[in-house]
């Protein structure tokens, strides 16, 4: 299942690592949410959007990725996967995943795509969160569990970012 999740792209730990070390770095500091931070943005064809510091990070840090591997349709890719993460993962273990990539990356025990499901899981079972959102994150856990359940192949985070194929 895992080769077929990304059939084309060897470069695609690169691809996910420089968008997640990106996206944490902004110049007012640690955004709180997704939402936080927003700024205007100015599109290649001239269009301004209202974007947060980390899809604009993200975004930029996966796209030069994606171009760097020659993928076709990198904009379209990393839009969508940002919009899955907005969507579907609490901004809580986007956080802790951000930080487990970035000190694996570091100490080099993340280098493969595998490595970045694992540690993709750990971020989530591991999240510490404040009282009014352990209800939340327990939900997403119970969520990602069943999405692996019953099948040792089947990682979360491959399926949750299946439909940017």
């Amino acid at each position: 299942m895992i080769r077929r999740f990304f059939p084309r792209i060897s470069l695609l730990p690169v691809l996910v690592f420089v968008a997640l070390v990106a996206a944490a770095c902004g110049s007012a500091g640690a955004p709180n949410s997704y939402g936080d931070q927003l700024r205007d943005f100015t599109n290649e064809d001239g269009s301004v959007e209202e974007r947060s510091t980390t899809e604009t990070n993200y975004r930029a840090g996966c796209e030069t990725a994606g171009e760097a591997a020659e993928l076709d349709n990198a904009a379209d890719y990393c839009k969508c996967t940002y919009d899955v993460f907005a969507s579907s993962v609490p901004f809580e273990v986007f956080q802790e995943y951000d930080s487990r990539v970035s000190t694996g990356i570091e100490n080099g025990t993340v280098t493969t795509t595998e490595d970045l499901y694992e540690e993709f899981q750990e971020a989530y079972d591991g999240v510490e969160v404040e009282e009014d959102r352990r209800a939340d994150i327990d939900a997403f856990r119970a969520e990602m569990k069943e999405l692996e359940d019953g099948n040792p192949d089947t990682r979360a985070l491959e399926e949750l970012l299946a439909s940017c194929n």
